[in-house]
């Protein structure tokens, strides 16, 4: 009898609906941890669980990171929406729906007035109570979550900005107060939602394609496109896309071309337009984090933003330079978590073109030319191109 009953409640337990996940369990932080806890936490548990990075199988690490990241915009929403105690569920939204509606109106009447004045900038969104308050660096990391009053300013500064671009960028702004409008447009983007469309196609992407076409900065060229392609990486726009490629060849639009004309670049056999222009953007980035070592972040947006966009030799060229650059900040970095991210995605990339293209493998044990203007005897780079090679015809 007893044998019965615990097969029936087996049964019942297997047969019983699956609870729903804890956002804060998932994050591995308690429900009364800080707002800066609760951020940490997230992005430790997306930087192990990102597909270009974690360990696991590709299909288990995009699955991870969906989790990670449905559990903080949960958690940013409870944050947010949650009501006291003291008030109905109704109450609470209308009063947050209100409070929305009010700073969208006192924004808008900001914009409005110094568009009437001639002073729109920049220095208008320093106006805005909100964004004054809780502005960020262009590219960097958000916190929980977003109050109805950085809402409704966010959406006055949204339809505002689609009403008047057009005639706005008509009257000539510098390339220079078009980049500083977008670092304090960052001060509301969340990465997520309305915020990638614009880096897509909308606001975010008519001005900086309006500093591709105007700029003859090469470093403002650079900048803009380095902040484009980390803060879409850190969206998550290129692992969720039904088609990662694509989503990156968006992300660099007509700039290669346009970088290709603007600073004469090379003609013939220095590599396609996409290849230069990723040759030029990684080295500036590298020397950036020569001169700031905290910007060591930035390579990784840049090894999974550009080199799928690059065909195999060109891909394995440019890793090679990556390699080198690596080596030239080791003694800066060797401990850091970052770049050993860096070295081990550098690594499989490496190894990946080197098992999926045939030819490769038959000009590397041939020591054809080619290999030999992928970098020089002995560099790293060749060092695990031999390794990868020894261990391929050990296992063939």
């Amino acid at each position: 009898m007893k044998t019965v009953q615990f097969f029936c409640l087996i049964l019942l337990w297997v047969g019983a609906p699956i609870r729903a996940e804890d956002p804060y369990q998932l994050l591995g932080v308690s429900p009364q941890a800080s707002e800066e806890e609760i951020t940490q936490a997230y992005r430790r548990k997306a930087k192990e669980t990102h597909p270009d990075v974690s360990s696991l199988p590709p299909e288990q690490a995009q699955e991870a990171f969906k989790r990670i990241q449905t559990a903080w915009e949960q958690i940013k929403r409870a944050k947010t929406l949650g009501p006291s105690r003291s008030e109905s569920t109704d109450a609470y939204h209308q009063r947050k729906e209100q409070e929305k509606k009010e700073a969208q109106v006192k924004a808008t009447a900001i914009l409005e007035k110094d568009w009437a004045d001639g002073l729109f900038g920049s220095t208008t969104l320093d106006k805005l109570p909100q964004l004054s308050g809780s502005a960020t660096r262009r590219g960097s990391l958000p916190g929980v979550a977003h109050g109805p009053k950085e809402d409704g300013e966010w959406e006055a500064v949204r339809t505002f900005l689609n009403n008047k671009q057009d005639e706005f960028l008509r009257r000539n702004p510098t390339p220079a107060d078009i980049s500083d409008l977008l670092t304090r447009l960052d001060g509301y983007t969340d990465l997520t939602g309305q915020a990638v469309k614009d880096i897509r196609g909308g606001i975010t992407h008519s001005l900086e394609q309006y500093i591709f076409e105007n700029t003859n900065d090469r470093e403002l060229f650079l900048d803009t496109l380095r902040a484009r392609i980390e803060r879409l990486s850190r969206a998550g726009a290129f692992v969720q896309s039904t088609n990662p490629t694509e989503e990156r060849k968006k992300a660099l639009g007509k700039s290669p071309e346009l970088y290709f004309e603007k600073f004469n670049l090379a003609k013939g056999e220095a590599g396609s337009p996409a290849f230069q222009l990723s040759k030029e953007l990684m080295q500036s980035t590298f020397t950036q984090v020569k001169q700031s070592p905290s910007k060591i972040h930035e390579l990784g947006a840049l090894l999974r933003g550009l080199t799928p966009l690059l065909n195999s030799e060109e891909k394995l060229l440019f890793l090679g330079d990556f390699m080198e650059n690596l080596d030239s900040i080791s003694n800066q970095h060797n401990r850091s978590p970052v770049y050993k991210d860096l070295t081990n995605r550098a690594e499989k990339l490496i190894e990946r073109v080197f098992q999926s293209n045939p030819e490769l493998r038959t000009y590397y044990a041939g020591k054809n030319s080619f290999w030999n203007r992928i970098t020089s005897q002995g560099t790293r780079c060749e060092r695990i191109l031999g390794k990868i090679a020894r261990n391929w015809k050990n296992s063939h």
